[in-house]
């Protein structure tokens, strides 16, 4: 179900690039399918807040989704203990 929203814009966003296109995106992510599974029953306990909840993906879904698309080289920086990557 949550996988399905970000397959579709990340299917969108990937449609629109030209030939040889990047696309960069910065999000949040957890480290474990268990995390994120706890993220997404939140988000199903909270269903009828209206309130937006971020429920972040664990990376390797988000580089299954990625990759089922189409993209390719596919990297992922932590921002956490990369000191080239500023957050501004």
């Amino acid at each position: 179900m949550y996988r399905n929203g970000s397959r579709n814009l990340y299917k969108k966003i990937y449609d629109c690039l030209k030939p040889n296109g990047q696309f960069i995106n910065s999000d949040r992510f957890v480290n474990t399918y268990e995390e994120e599974e706890k993220m997404m029953l939140e988000l199903i306990e909270n269903e009828n807040n209206n309130q937006h909840i971020d429920t972040p993906l664990c990376i390797k879904t988000e580089e299954e989704i990625l990759t089922t698309i189409g993209f390719n080289n596919i990297e992922f920086i932590d921002s956490t203990t990369d000191s080239n990557y500023k957050l501004l």
